[in-house]
């Protein structure tokens, strides 16, 4: 922060956070932010009509230049103004200027001039609080409620998250086992390809906004067994199509059991491979 703007704070006895101080002038609640080459003047306005936010809009272009106005302009009812400082900072004078001009003709064209909260837009707020690096006025009961509410909203998106994600987890790994398949029917060891089964499936959590967590290598973990342990049911499953019954199946799993398994635990072995260093790029192990 800049040295005008930190001393101007203090004497004010603004609240300052690195490169913002806040605090009120004359009833108006006030955010600047320094930047590298200007200062952004914060200012709410609860309740300004459109005529009144023209009524501003005129009066800073008539001081433009006094004032050293780079821009200025209106998000819903909440007041930005620029001050560039390219060649020279602004100073305390100038701040206080600024503030000054703009806080009276706020009260003489009562434009601001009650206080709102922020949340519900009723009078008589108890409190003050942050949004986007902004202080607004608010009832107190009323930010506890918004609190709660983001919180709850946070749990249930993550919850959302997790399950898409294992829908994708699972679409991804049973699309890797194609290759798996075709390796099969020609009569090849297909195991090696579990590899391509992990990647797939963690594609497939990703492509779905999976939310990444502690509960995101068990979700992988399962859905790549699950697609692994399919991929080999299926491969015998395409052999036995002529004459399929699940009596067929049973006996050919059976009497090929060492080969079932041991192409299953390699088809793991080598689908945990792929899952390990991905999420080892995503900090996830």
């Amino acid at each position: 922060m800049k040295k005008s703007l930190k001393n101007y704070a203090e004497k004010k006895g603004w609240t300052i956070n690195k490169s913002i101080a806040y605090g009120e002038e004359r009833g108006y609640l006030f955010t600047v932010i320094q930047r590298q080459r200007f200062k952004k003047f914060i200012v709410p306005l609860t309740h300004i009509t459109d005529v009144e936010q023209e009524s501003v809009k005129n009066f800073l272009n008539d001081q433009k230049t006094e004032l050293k106005l780079h821009e200025f302009g209106f998000n819903n009812s909440v007041l930005f103004i620029n001050v560039k400082e390219v060649f020279s900072l602004m100073t305390e004078d100038e701040i206080n200027s600024l503030l000054s001009n703009l806080t009276n003709f706020l009260i003489t064209n009562n434009i601001g001039t009650q206080k709102y909260c922020v949340f519900c837009g009723l009078e008589n707020p108890d409190d003050q609080c942050s949004l986007k690096k902004i202080q607004f006025h608010t009832h107190n009961y009323c930010y506890e409620y918004y609190l709660r509410s983001k919180k709850k909203k946070k749990k249930d998106f993550a919850r959302r998250n997790y399950f898409l994600g294992t829908i994708g987890a699972l679409l991804g790994g049973l699309i890797g086992t194609i290759p798996w398949f075709i390796v099969s029917y020609f009569g090849f060891y297909a195991s090696f390809l579990g590899y391509l089964i992990g990647i797939a499936s963690l594609k497939g959590y990703k492509t779905l906004g999976g939310k990444y967590g502690f509960k995101t290598r068990w979700i992988i973990l399962v859905c790549v067994l699950f697609s692994v342990v399919f991929a080999e049911l299926m491969s015998y499953l395409i052999l036995l199509a002529p004459d399929f019954s699940l009596l067929n199946l049973y006996n050919i799993i059976l009497n090929n059991l060492f080969n079932f398994l041991l192409n299953i635990g390699l088809g793991f072995l080598f689908a945990f491979l792929g899952i390990y260093r991905l999420f080892k790029d995503l900090g996830e192990i």
